[in-house]
């Protein structure tokens, strides 16, 4: 078996394989004729004038979208071609590299679909995928526990803030830095720069008390929150759901003695489906599952002079008896 290193030499082998291949063929998918296709063209043409040869079928190329972070795919399709053609043999080659030979999940007669046993698509489908990559991490994944406020992004360590305790009948909670400090990305590549935008992957659940169900990173939508202290160390007030996912974006400076940025308010189901948000620094913003209602992924705008990014929970006082966490990675793609 041919061993391929590379998703790069991949698709080399496979576009050398349709030019020695379809030698006779003229397929301006691939780009025209082959060198070997030209060089014979005029005796076959002697041999067939006067007649009329089937025009060759459009190969058509799907992918997903180059912003996906996910393994993506491209997949060339020959409509209508029989078995044992010089394409079908190339593909079914590409396919035992690609597979290594292995039959794919669900090709068995009794997987979903009800695909046949040589393979997972159809009889007739010349359908193969290609692997092709996402754009690159832009952080490594990071861990983020329930414990982390946004207010401690930046801040020295012995840093505090003390709340009032809802109720009272006891002392009041202080939360410190750096127990409860936020989580700082660490950036990988070059994606992190002004005027470029972020999306995120996000898994994991949290929750505020130990008898009440964790929850996913978009937080308890029934339950909208501020700040208790409002703005803070530098960072703004944020109206969100109770323990979504938050991030905030910094300079080099240190932002205790700043004065607050303007709030964001993330409290209707509209706000927190937006597609692209600048937010500026110091300005708390809602990131939720990454997700939009249809499946998209929000798009972050890293604002001017940005260094730093900082992954936190939303609460209104008292982050230091939260549970759970999530995991968090972030991908930089093309604005």
């Amino acid at each position: 078996m041919v061993r391929v290193d590379s998703r790069r030499s991949l698709a080399a082998y496979f576009l050398a394989l349709v030019t020695m291949t379809c030698s006779g063929c003229k397929d301006t998918a691939f780009g025209g004729e082959s060198p070997m296709a030209q060089g014979t063209r005029g005796a076959k043409e002697k041999k067939t004038r006067g007649t009329s040869e089937p025009a060759t079928k459009p190969v058509v190329f799907r992918s997903r979208p180059a912003d996906e972070p996910a393994d993506g795919g491209i997949s060339a399709t020959r409509a209508g071609e029989n078995q044992g053609t010089p394409l079908q043999s190339i593909l079914s080659t590409i396919g035992n590299i690609v597979t290594g030979g292995q039959q794919t999940p669900g090709a068995d007669a009794g997987g979903a679909g009800g695909a046949g046993q040589s393979g997972g698509n159809p009889p007739g489908d010349q359908t193969i995928t290609l692997i092709q990559p996402g754009p690159p991490p832009c952080s490594e994944s990071h861990f983020v526990p329930a414990t982390a406020n946004p207010y401690m992004a930046g801040v020295a360590a012995g840093s505090t803030i003390t709340y009032d305790l809802a109720g009272g009948g006891g002392p009041d909670p202080v939360d410190r830095a750096p127990k409860h400090n936020p989580i700082q990305a660490k950036i990988i590549g070059d994606c992190f720069a002004p005027g470029k935008s972020l999306i995120f992957r996000v898994n994991g659940t949290i929750t505020y008390d130990p008898k009440v169900a964790a929850i996913n990173a978009n937080g308890r939508a029934n339950q909208i929150i501020t700040h208790q202290k409002a703005g803070l160390y530098g960072k703004s007030d944020i109206s969100a759901p109770f323990c979504a996912l938050l991030a905030v974006f910094l300079d080099d400076s240190d932002p205790s003695n700043q004065a607050a940025p303007g709030p964001l308010s993330f409290a209707t189901p509209q706000s927190r489906d937006y597609e692209s948000l600048s937010p500026g620094l110091g300005q708390v913003f809602f990131i939720g599952t990454g997700l939009r209602s249809n499946g998209e992924f929000h798009r972050v705008v890293v604002p001017p002079r940005a260094t730093r990014l900082y992954f936190a929970v939303m609460d209104t006082y008292q982050w230091n008896n939260n549970l759970g966490g999530v995991r968090v990675q972030m991908f930089g793609i093309n604005p």
